[in-house]
């Protein structure tokens, strides 16, 4: 521990004070920007100097309930996200089972257990339709993706999983009809673009 006087002292608390509001700020922001920050603030928060009170304990504490939040919300957006593709999907069904259609999101915290149940139910409802989800991890750097493909469709699932995860660095395998595949996290966008230009 080191013991801070004078003006050192001053600038600690003021430190600490600013770093309180930020943290207590952070529970308001929207799931994107919250979940950012959360990673940042842990990551600052081993070099913070200030009191060991505030460190040690309130900080540590309400880190711990900000990433627990984000956690919550992150699951919260993958169900609504799940729930509109639903939707959106069964909209364009109605008379048109077997019509062709790729469709390409980004649902983050989807996981893969519940990727594969979801795809798979879709794609075997809807034979001609391609869909392909991206789940980002911030938090471990890793963007995965899942891709089904319906029995009419003329798009191979692991060829379309390799091709596209290509862009960010990753790799992956699969069948025709199920495949995923990991890549960096940083290159999200260009590996969803390789995805929107292998079907195009």
């Amino acid at each position: 521990m080191v013991c801070l006087t004078g003006a050192a002292a001053v600038e600690a608390i003021a430190r600490g004070e600013a770093f309180e509001k930020r943290l207590e700020a952070a529970f308001e922001l929207p799931y994107i920007e919250m979940d950012a920050e959360s990673r940042r603030i842990a990551a600052e928060l081993s070099s913070l100097v200030c009191s060991a009170y505030l460190k040690t304990g309130l900080f540590d504490q309400r880190l711990k309930a900000l990433v627990k939040k984000v956690v919550k919300l992150r699951a919260a957006n993958a169900k609504a996200a799940v729930q509109a593709l639903e939707k959106e999907l069964a909209a364009g069904a109605e008379g048109k089972e077997s019509a062709t259609r790729t469709v390409i999101r980004r649902i983050d915290g989807i996981g893969g257990k519940q990727a594969k149940k979801l795809l798979s139910a879709m794609v075997k409802k809807l034979p001609g339709v391609a869909v392909a989800v991206f789940d980002v991890d911030e938090a471990k750097g890793k963007v995965a993706m899942y891709a089904a493909v319906g029995a009419n469709s003329s798009i191979e699932a692991n060829a379309w999983c390799t091709a596209a995860i290509a862009a960010a660095n990753g790799r992956g395998g699969g069948k025709k009809n199920y495949a995923q595949a990991t890549g960096a996290a940083e290159f999200t966008d260009a590996a969803m673009q390789a995805a929107e230009k292998f079907t195009a």
